[in-house]
């Protein structure tokens, strides 16, 4: 899993094997920080605090 947050807000993701852009996140604000942890979670880092994702499930291998 790859992810990339943007000066103007959105957050893009794209899951392992997937070509294009899997997920386009919008908080409403600009994220200050970004993680993806082993286990799979997008944890976005705001100025007013922090919000984790799981999105291992996700991420998995199709049919899993």
């Amino acid at each position: 899993m790859y992810a990339a947050a943007w000066e103007d807000g959105p957050i893009r993701v794209v899951l392992l094997g997937a070509e294009r852009v899997t997920l386009d996140l919008h908080f409403g604000t600009r994220a200050v920080g970004l993680v993806i942890t082993d286990t799979g979670r997008l944890c976005v880092a705001t100025r007013t605090g922090v919000l984790g994702i799981d999105l291992a499930e996700a991420a998995g291998p199709a049919g899993s």
